[in-house]
Parts: C-alpha cells; structure tokens; sequence
C-alpha cells in the first residue's frame, strides 16, 4: 500500500471509481494539502497516464508523484460488499461480517518502490548506515564491529576518522540551514542528531528518510482484512531500519531523543493513520490496522500514552471515533511485561483501541527447537492477560516449524522444503534447516 513518491516529495493522486463520472483529488503525502482536481491533474501529469477508464463495480486508486522521473503505478483495490464506517466494529467482534475485506492487485502493488535517497541534508546516506549498497554497508558494520544484516541502520554511533576513510565523501552538498560541523569527526553526536532530524521530519510529515507503510494481512482467500502500520527507510529495499527504531525507543535515552520518540511514536498511532483513512476511505473496509508498542509505553503515564491522548482530544469527535475503532495497538514482544500492564491494557481499552499480542510461543516450542527464545510472547504470559486482546498474532518460528511443519524461509529451496516435509510424514519428526 505505499504510494509512489521521490526524494524531495510526492502527491499521490486518489481515484475512486463508483460511476462513468470519476471523481479526483490530489493530496500531498507529505501534508495532505489539497493540490488540484481532476482537471488541473492532467495539467501537471501526462493524461495517459492517469488511465481514467470508468469502473462502476469496483474501486481503484492511483498512485502518481511530481518527479516525471519517477514511474507511475496504478494499484487496484476492490472492496467486497465494504460496510458503513465503523458499522462492524461497534460490536468489537472480528468476524462480525467477512465481506469486509479488499481484494487487491497484489502484482501492482509489489511495483511500487519509494526511489532511493542518495543523501541526508546533504550527508550521504551510506555515513550514516542507510546506504543503498549492501558490500558499503556490511564494510561500516566491520569497521563499527557492529555484526547484522546490511540494512539495519545501525542505530546512532559515533562518526571517526576510520569511518571517514571507509567511506569518504568527494562531494559535500550540506542543506542551506545545515552547518558544516554537523557531520565532523569529533562531533559524536552527528549521525545522532540527523537520524534524530529525520524522525522528526517523518513526525511532522515533511520530508523525511523514513517513511510509513501499510502491510497487508490476508485470509486464506487472498483477501486483505487487515494492516500493519511498518517503519521504512528510502534506501531502495524493503528491509526496516530496526536498529534506528531500537536506539529512538531506548528506554534509557535522554531526555531529546525520548521527545523526539513520543512525537513520532504519536503520530505513528494517530495522525498517520487518520490521515490514510481519510485520504483513502477505501482503508475503511479493513477490519483493522495495527501499530506497534512496547509494554513499557503503555502505561499512563509513559511519554507515548500522554501523547497519544493529547492528539487524540485534538482530533473532531467523528474522526477519532473514526481512528480507534481501525487502530490495533499491538503489543510487542521484546520487553518483560511491566507489573501494571493489566492496568495499562484497561486504559488504552478506555480510550477506545482494541489490543492485539504479537509473534507469541510456547516455551515448549522453544525447547523443541533446542534454542532460547528472546520473545517475551509465550502463551503461559500471555495467559492472564487473555481477557484484553481481541487478536492474537503467533510466532512466525512456532508456526512455520511446530504447525505447518516447515518454516517459510524455505519457500523458494523446493528441494529442502520437499525433504523437510517427507522427514516430517516419515518419521513424525521435525527438521529445521540449517
């Protein structure tokens, strides 16, 4: 569900076809700012290539971008029988009705890629671990002993003359409101403090490095009844910069980096999926879109819950009946449980979210598999807390292994996966690849 979009912005023309007279709107995917309609859109966009062709028995949207350079994509989504807003969640009930779910144009949408940045206010992307090449990448990762897969961003660290000569910039192109001691050796709160920029500008929905898309979830006829709100960098691949994320949420962090967090993590609950569900009311017919939280940002009196219930009483009261019957708060996996987490559950409840637990497992599970788990998630945790979550997410290691006998990474080694599964019928054991 990403738009298309460029480096230095993007507007993301929304089409919604119910008749021969298609109605049009262009809005910034920026700052949602409305920019022309129908008719000024062909002015700014090549006609042809907005393909106006009239559909009355589904809906579609449109996806185009200021930058000519950038190529055009059009996904199709049909909604199937989509119910009246917030109908079917009155009940909070997942299944109250199962035609509500998209059909989407799954090749379509596998297109759209956000273009690669090659520079960060002026800064080479790669300096900062979010470069486009995996061999400069994995050299930085050596350099900082820093071992892990190539884009992972590789949090906030300290920029050194070893680094300087790993990778060395030619051409400094540093933004006018920028100075040239941002991004000095000596300075160890360079990469820092323009990672921090970026989540800043990505809060604010300015320009940004990072961005926010939408994860499709499936039943098992294709049908997408579900998303997850997912953190991306604009490096050219689809892998998430979770060790940036994991040095903005540092419970530990000062007190700069922590506000720069609450904002974003606010809008990332908030106003990014108001903001979706506005512009694109087809978002509508899914039964949920699911943001993620730690345990330790649930209770009430963590910077996020603050935040979130200030931009929630912002919000007019249509619009966040709106939001909290759609939004999920998802509990992540990767902190202990604080000892008021029961509490804190009641109060997200109170202002309206369902709770969802996410990627849980058995101990046993991890005892088959012969290795220890970091996942908080397991089922005899997740036990008395039961009651407050409506949706519960399993381990992608319990499922692949332990329920459908073979792990998904082997989806495309046909030969492993065949052996795995023979092995599996034969002697009523499981294999795990190695």
């Amino acid at each position: 569900l990403k738009r298309g979009e460029s480096a230095r912005g993007a507007w993301a023309v929304s089409s919604i076809h119910k008749s021969p007279k298609a109605t049009m709107s262009l809005s910034c995917f920026h700052c949602g700012a409305k920019k022309c309609d129908a008719d000024s859109a062909e002015e700014v966009h090549n006609p042809s290539t907005l393909k106006n062709e009239a559909v009355e028995s589904s809906e579609r949207l449109q996806y185009m971008c200021c930058d000519k350079a950038v190529q055009n994509v059009l996904s199709n989504m049909s909604t199937v029988d989509t119910l009246p807003a917030l109908s079917h969640y009155e009940e909070n009930t997942l299944c109250q009705d199962a035609s509500s779910v998209l059909v989407l144009d799954t090749k379509s949408l596998l297109q759209l890629k956000a273009p690669v940045q090659e520079r960060i206010r002026g800064v080479l992307a790669a300096r900062l671990g979010l470069g486009h090449s995996t061999p400069q990448n994995l050299g930085l990762r050596r350099s900082l002993s820093k071992p892990g897969p190539p884009y992972g961003g590789m949090g906030f660290f300290e920029w050194t003359a070893e680094l300087e000569q790993e990778i060395p910039d030619s051409e400094v192109a540093m933004d006018d409101n920028d100075h040239e001691s941002c991004f000095n050796i000596g300075h160890s709160s360079s990469v820092t403090m323009l990672k921090l920029g970026e989540f800043e500008s990505c809060a604010n929905f300015a320009p940004s490095f990072y961005f926010w898309a939408l994860h499709p979830i499936f039943d098992s006829k294709d049908r997408a009844v579900g998303a997850e709100v997912l953190i991306r960098a604009r490096n050219g691949t689809d892998s998430a910069p979770f060790e940036d994320v994991h040095a903005l949420m540092d419970p530990a962090a000062p007190p700069d980096v922590k506000r720069v967090y609450a904002s974003w993590k606010g809008a990332e609950i908030v106003d990014w999926p108001m903001r979706a569900l506005n512009d694109f009311p087809v978002l509508r017919g899914l039964r949920f879109i699911s943001v993620n939280v730690r345990p330790l940002d649930l209770c009430t009196n963590s910077l996020i819950f603050l935040e979130v219930v200030k931009r929630l009483q912002k919000l007019p009261d249509e619009d966040r009946r709106l939001l909290v019957s759609m939004v999920c708060i998802e509990v992540c996996e990767d902190q202990e449980h604080p000892p008021d987490m029961e509490s804190s559950l009641a109060a997200w409840q109170e202002l309206g979210f369902r709770c969802g637990y996410d990627d849980t497992i058995s101990k046993l599970t991890c005892q088959a598999l012969g290795r220890p788990s970091k996942n908080f998630h397991t089922t005899d945790t997740l036990e008395p807390l039961l009651k407050h979550f409506w949706l519960v997410k399993v381990d992608i290691d319990w499922a692949g292994h332990m329920l459908f006998l073979c792990h998904p990474c082997l989806g495309h080694a046909n030969d492993r996966k065949a052996e795995v599964l023979r092995r599996a019928r034969d002697e009523g054991l499981v294999y795990v690849a190695q």
